[in-house]
This record gives structure tokens, sequence and C-alpha cells, in this order.
């Protein structure tokens, strides 16, 4: 008994450093989680929440102490038609939670916006996070430094030139100070605004896209000029305005200038060029061997 007495005593003075320890395993535990979902959010969204670890300190009690259990009660009570209760009290967790990610938001500067990696950083992160986990022995840690990789390779994927969506309607073209500018054929920015993500960009699509509603219409490229075509009849001023020249719409007559004819490149797709050098020549070749045909040359 005084054996027992020692032991419920010395772990009712243990109490207050375990539940420290939680407290501090938790932080450390959507550390780790923030990070891991940092690299996807990175690699695919091109942004990063900069007071993510906050908003999930705040976020996760709510989910575990009142969403998770009331949406469970609501999946039992379903069967009897009594989930109408624990689905309000679910409802006022997801409120309470997106309240304390909306504060986050509030906060200066909450979200940086980072272009486009490689396409190798997603597979490398994967495969590194993978042997990270089930690793067990010394080798787990030869993840380390691909995860450095992976970490370095962040935002420098290769931008390109000119960007065409699947039907030309939105056309993007890079400028001399590194930017890009658009036409589109609609007022849709949602296209746009994810060129713009994806180029570390952290404008709004307003702020850089055109509505063209003529025949064709001109954006420069670097030290060039580039004309979209929307109707055949702009085709010969076209050429003589521009460098070289998109052409949106279908066209039986012989074209002498550079141009990328898109109804048969990529549809629906999005066509990337990257060889726009300033002062070169439009990279050309000509298509079946016919001096009437040239085109852009896609690499």
């Amino acid at each position: 008994m005084n054996d027992l007495a020692k032991a419920s005593d010395w772990g009712r003075r243990k109490k207050p450093s375990t539940c420290l320890a939680l407290f501090y395993r938790f932080i450390y535990d959507q550390y780790h989680c923030g990070v891991t979902t940092g690299y996807v959010g990175i690699i695919h969204f091109n942004l990063i929440g900069v007071y993510g670890l906050l908003a999930n300190l705040l976020a996760m009690p709510i989910l575990g102490v009142v969403i998770m259990p009331a949406a469970m009660v609501a999946l039992i009570a379903m069967p009897f038609g009594m989930e109408k209760i624990p689905l309000m009290v679910m409802q006022w967790g997801i409120e309470q939670a997106l309240l304390a990610a909306n504060w986050c938001l509030t906060f200066p500067a909450p979200v940086t916006y980072i272009a486009a990696s490689p396409k190798l950083a997603l597979p490398l992160f994967g495969i590194a996070l993978v042997w990270l986990c089930l690793v067990k022995s010394k080798l787990r840690h030869v993840a380390w430094p691909v995860l450095l990789v992976v970490s370095l390779m962040m935002g420098q994927g290769k931008k390109p030139d000119l960007i065409i969506n699947g039907n030309a309607s939105h056309v993007a073209a890079r400028q001399l100070d590194g930017s890009l500018m658009m036409i589109s054929k609609t007022k849709n920015s949602f296209v746009p605004s994810r060129w713009l993500l994806s180029d570390g960009d952290d404008r709004k699509a307003k702020e850089v896209q055109r509505v063209c509603v003529k025949a064709a219409c001109y954006l420069p490229i670097k030290d060039k000029r580039l004309a979209v075509v929307y109707k055949s009849s702009a085709i010969a001023e076209a050429c003589a305005k521009a460098d070289m020249v998109i052409l949106a719409t279908e066209n039986k007559n012989p074209i002498t200038c550079p141009f990328v004819f898109h109804r048969k490149m990529s549809k629906p797709g999005e066509t990337l060029f990257y060889e726009f050098k300033t002062g070169n020549d439009i990279p050309v070749h000509y298509a079946g061997g016919l001096k009437t045909k040239k085109r852009i040359w896609l690499n």
C-alpha cells in the first residue's frame, strides 16, 4: 500500500509535465504536418501560407474535439432520423475553424507566391517522404539530402515565354522586364490567374489581362510583336504588323509569316514556348518542307 501511495503521488506530480509534453508534441506534430503539406502547396498550388502553423494550432483542437465527434454521432444517428442536432454542432465547429483561418489571413502578407518548380520536384519529394517514414534503420537519413535538393528546386522551374491555352482564347507573353502580359477572348480570369500563380506573380488577372474584341489583337513578347488572329480576314494585316502570328481560326490560304496554327497543335491542353531570346530571329521550321508554311518551332 505504501508503494502504491508513492506511485500515485509520483503520478500526480508528473501530470503537469506530461500535459506540457503533450502540448509540445502537438506543436511538433502540427509543425511537421505544415512542412509536409507546405511542399505540396508550393509545388502544386505555387503558394504557401505564412501563418499555416498558427492556423493549424487554432483549428485542430476544434476539429478533434467538436467536428469529428459530431460527425461520428451524426453518422450513427442517421438511420434513426436524429442527425440534425449533431450536424448543427458539426456546422458550428466548421464555422469556428474557418473563423480561425480567416483571422490568420488578416495578418500582413499571409500568403507567399512561388513560381513553378521543376516537374521532378514532386516525385522526388514523395519518394523521400515515403522513405523517411517507412525505413527504420540509419538508411532513413538518406532522405534528408533528397529533401534538401527538393527545397533548393522550389520555384526554379523554367518559365515559358509564350503560353497558349487550348483554343487560344487566352494567350500570355513574356515582357522584357520578365513579367507576363495577356490577351483573352473572354473576361473569364481563371486560366490567367493560374498562369500568374505558376509564374510566382501576385498580381490579379484583371491587372494584366486585356479582353480582345477585334479580329486580331497584338501584344509584345520581349522585343518582338505578337498577333493573335481570331478571324481569317485579319491574317494579312497581322502578318504585316507582327513578327509572329497565332492563328486561332481555320484558314485555307497560304501564310508567309511565322505562325502557330493552334487548332492543330494543342486542344484542349496548353502549349508552352521557351525559345524567344532578345535580338534573335524567331525560331521557325517549315511544315512539310514547304517554304510557304513557316511555323514557330516547338521544342
